[in-house]
C-alpha cells in the first residue's frame, strides 16, 4: 500500500481549471453583456478611470441621455437623483430640460472617479454608465433638483443633492 495521495486524472485537472479559471471569466463576460458594454472595447478600460465627454446626441428621459464619446454612442444615467419615469407627472418637463441640452458638450465623471455617489452606486446600471455630468461648471443633476424636476436620492448621493 502506498501512502501517496491519489493522482488526479487529466479529466479531473481540466474540471479544476474550468472551475477556478473558466467560470469567473464566463461570469465576467455575462455581467459585461448584461451591463451593456464590451470588456474588450476602449471605453471599458477608460470609462471608469477618467472623465468622458462629447456632444449629447439624445435625451432618453429626465436622468438618462446619450453622448458621442470618441465616435461611440454611450448611454449615461445621472447618479444621485431620481427623475420621474415616463408617463409620471413631471416626466415630460424633466425630459424637455435634458432634450434642450442636445448638441451641448457634456463632461461626465463615472461613479468611482470622484462623484458624490462613489461607494454607494454601481458604475453601470442597465447598460448605462452611472456618472455625475456637467455642461461647463453646471451639474446637470443639480439643475434638475433645483428646478423641482428631480429629487435627491440619498441612498446613492449621500444627501449631496438634498442641499439644493
Amino acid at each position: 500500500m502506498s501512502h501517496l495521495p491519489p493522482r488526479h486524472s487529466p479529466a479531473g485537472r481540466r474540471t479544476l481549471y474550468v472551475v477556478f479559471f473558466g467560470a469567473p471569466l464566463i461570469g465576467y463576460l455575462l455581467f459585461a453583456a448584461i451591463a451593456g458594454f464590451s470588456p474588450l472595447s476602449p471605453l471599458a478600460t477608460t470609462a471608469h478611470a477618467q472623465t468622458l465627454s462629447g456632444p449629447m446626441t439624445r435625451a432618453v428621459d429626465g436622468d438618462t441621455f446619450d453622448l458621442n464619446v470618441r465616435g461611440q454612442i454611450v448611454r449615461f444615467r445621472l447618479c444621485g437623483i431620481d427623475a420621474p419615469e415616463r408617463g409620471m407627472p413631471g416626466s415630460a418637463q424633466a425630459t424637455a430640460l435634458i432634450a434642450g441640452m442636445v448638441g451641448e458638450v457634456v463632461q461626465c465623471v463615472p461613479v468611482g472617479a470622484g462623484t458624490p455617489c462613489d461607494g454607494r452606486s454601481r458604475t453601470m446600471n442597465r447598460g448605462r454608465v452611472v456618472a455625475q455630468c456637467f455642461i461647463g461648471d453646471a451639474d446637470i443633476a443639480r439643475l434638475l433638483v433645483e428646478r423641482g424636476l428631480a429629487r435627491d436620492w440619498p441612498k446613492f448621493s449621500g444627501g449631496y443633492y438634498g442641499r439644493f
